[in-house]
């Protein structure tokens, strides 16, 4: 469940910083998945779960 929230955060209304891209990286280089099965989690089961955050601009704890 780790790779899948790490790769998720990447469709978050949110830049991210410094600290969360070297944690990402961590979670995905700690992993048991090799870079083929990273590449096939994100673009056929994150991706298709996550891809309609990239239209919404919501703006996280943003309330009108």
């Amino acid at each position: 469940m780790p790779v899948w929230e790490a790769l998720s955060e990447l469709f978050l209304d949110d830049e991210l910083s410094q600290e969360d891209c070297q944690r990402t990286a961590s979670v995905l280089a700690g992993s048991r998945y090799s870079v083929k099965e990273l590449q096939e989690i994100l673009l056929h089961e994150v991706y298709p779960a996550c891809a309609l955050n990239l239209i919404c601009v919501a703006g996280a704890g943003e309330l009108g």
